[in-house]
C-alpha cells in the first residue's frame, strides 16, 4: 500500500479496535466466567490498536521524496475481517449472557476454538504490522530502526490486567486492608485521600495529632510539621501531608481545607521545605475552601501554586504548578467527579458521616503517577469503608469494601462521562 492510502486505512482499522476492545472488556466486567482466553482476545486487540497508531505516526513522516512510489507490506483487508469476525464471536456470546448464564456457557464451548483461532489470526496481525513499521523505517531519513524498535518493545509490555485492585492487596497489610504508608511516597499508589475533615469520629489521639499538625504548619514551624507527619505514619500508619485542620460536624461548612502545602506557599516558606512536601506526596491541584479578606488572595479557592502567584513567591509559583500526568477536558472531569459522588453518597447512605464527608476530587488522580486514590473511612477507630478509586482513561473504577463485625462485602463500579453501574471485576489497560 502507498503511505497516503495506509494512512487513511490505519485509521479505521484502529477505530474498529476501539470498538471491539471496548464490547470485549465490557463483557469480561459483566461475567464471573469464560475470562481467560477473552482477556487473551482483549490483549491481542490492544496491542494490534497501539502497533496500529504507531504505523500511522511512521507513515505520516514519510514526505517529500521518500514517499513517491512507495509500497509498504501490510494486508488491510485481512485484518480487517480478523477483527470483524472477532466483533461478531463477541456479539454471539453477549446475546446468549442475555439469555442466562447456561446459554452463555453454551455458546463459549462452541465458540471456543474460534476464539483460539482468533488469537493466533491477531498475533499474525501484530507481526505483520510491525513488518510494515520496519518498512517505514527503512525508507524514512526521520525515523531511526532503533526507534520502531522501541516502539514495539513498549507495546509488547502493555498489559491487560484482570483485577488490579487483588494485586495491589498482597502488597498491603490484608488484616486493615489499608496499607502501611512510607513516610516518603511521592507519586506511589499509596496515595491516601483524607476526607475525614470533621473531629467527631476519630479518636481522642488523632485529633490531637491533626491538631498540632494543622498548628504547626499555620505558624510556618516546618521542621514540627515533618515530625508529626513522621508521627503520624509511625503511629496510625496514614500519610497526612494533604490534611487540613479539623472541624467539628456542625461546622462542616466553615472548613478552610487548608493543607501544609497551602500554607508553605501562603507564609513563602524555603524551596527545600517545599520539596519536600511534594516529595511525600502533597497534591498540588488541591483547593482551599476559604480564606480571610485580610489575607490579601485574589479568590477563596485557590490551589497553592495560585496562593503562591498572590503572595509574590515566583520562585515557589514555578514550583508548585500542577504537573498532570494524565490530561482529561473539563467537562470530562467534572462530570466524573459528579458521578463519583453520587455513587459515594448512596453506597454510605445509611451512615451519620455521609453528611460530613469530603468526597475525592478527581483531578487529584491527573497528577499521579499511578492514578490511584484510597479513601478510607473511620468511626473511632474502626474502619467502616475502604474505596480504592482508579483512573483508567477517562472512566472511573471504584473498589468498595464495606467491614462489618461479621465480615467484608466487596463491590466493584465502572464510571463514564455518560453513566456509572455495577460490574463483576474490572479489565485495566497497563503499560
Amino acid at each position: 500500500m502507498d503511505p497516503i492510502s495506509l494512512t487513511t486505512g490505519v485509521l479505521a482499522l484502529i477505530g474498529t479496535c476501539v470498538t471491539v476492545g471496548t464490547s470485549i472488556r465490557a463483557f469480561i466486567e459483566r461475567t464471573k466466567s469464560t475470562k481467560a482466553l477473552l482477556i487473551q482476545l482483549l490483549t491481542r486487540v490492544e496491542h494490534t490498536r497501539v502497533h496500529l497508531a504507531n504505523l500511522r505516526s511512521l507513515t505520516g513522516r514519510l514526505v517529500g521524496p521518500e514517499a513517491r512510489g512507495v509500497l509498504i507490506p501490510f494486508d488491510q483487508d485481512s485484518c480487517e475481517a480478523t477483527l470483524r469476525k472477532l466483533q461478531s464471536l463477541i456479539e454471539k456470546i453477549v446475546d446468549a449472557g442475555n439469555a442466562g448464564k447456561l446459554k452463555v456457557a453454551i455458546s463459549w464451548l462452541q465458540e471456543k476454538s474460534v476464539a483460539q483461532d482468533l488469537v493466533e489470526e491477531l498475533a499474525a496481525h501484530e507481526r505483520s504490522v510491525m513488518t510494515a513499521m520496519s518498512a517505514v523505517a527503512a525508507l524514512s531519513s526521520v525515523v531511526t530502526k532503533d526507534a520502531v524498535e522501541q516502539m514495539i518493545e513498549k507495546t509488547e509490555n502493555l498489559i491487560v490486567d484482570e483485577n488490579p485492585f487483588q494485586k495491589d492487596d498482597q502488597r498491603h497489610d490484608r488484616r486493615s486492608l489499608l496499607p502501611v504508608y512510607q513516610a516518603h511516597a511521592p507519586n506511589s499508589d499509596n496515595q491516601v485521600w483524607l476526607g475525614q475533615v470533621t473531629r467527631d469520629e476519630l479518636t481522642r489521639e488523632h485529633r490531637v495529632a491533626r491538631d498540632e499538625l494543622a498548628d504547626a504548619a499555620y505558624m510556618g514551624r516546618w521542621d514540627l510539621v515533618f515530625d508529626v507527619l513522621d508521627d503520624g505514619v509511625q503511629r496510625f500508619r496514614e500519610q497526612w501531608i494533604n490534611g487540613a485542620r479539623l472541624k467539628p460536624s456542625h461546622q462542616f461548612r466553615q472548613l478552610s481545607l487548608w493543607t501544609p502545602l497551602h500554607q508553605a506557599a501562603f507564609l513563602g516558606a524555603s524551596i527545600e521545605v517545599v520539596a519536600q512536601m511534594l516529595d511525600r506526596g502533597a497534591f498540588r491541584t488541591l483547593r482551599t475552601a476559604w480564606t480571610n479578606e485580610h489575607e490579601g488572595l485574589t479568590y477563596r479557592d485557590q490551589t497553592a501554586s495560585e496562593i503562591a502567584r498572590d503572595m509574590g513567591y515566583q520562585e515557589l509559583y514555578a514550583l508548585l504548578c500542577p504537573i498532570i500526568r494524565h490530561p482529561l477536558p473539563g467537562q470530562v472531569l467534572a462530570r466524573l467527579q459528579d458521578h463519583l459522588h453520587t455513587l459515594l453518597r448512596s453506597l454510605i447512605s445509611d451512615s451519620s458521616l455521609s453528611s460530613v464527608l469530603r468526597f475525592p476530587e478527581v483531578s487529584v488522580l491527573t497528577e499521579l503517577d499511578t492514578p490511584l486514590l484510597r479513601f478510607p473511612i473511620f468511626c473511632q477507630g474502626s474502619l467502616l469503608w475502604n474505596f480504592q478509586i482508579l483512573l483508567d482513561g477517562r472512566e472511573l473504577v471504584v473498589r468498595a469494601l464495606r467491614h462489618s463485625a461479621s465480615g467484608s462485602d466487596e463491590e466493584y463500579f465502572r464510571i463514564s462521562e455518560m453513566s456509572k453501574h455495577a460490574i463483576e471485576e474490572p479489565v485495566i489497560t497497563t503499560q
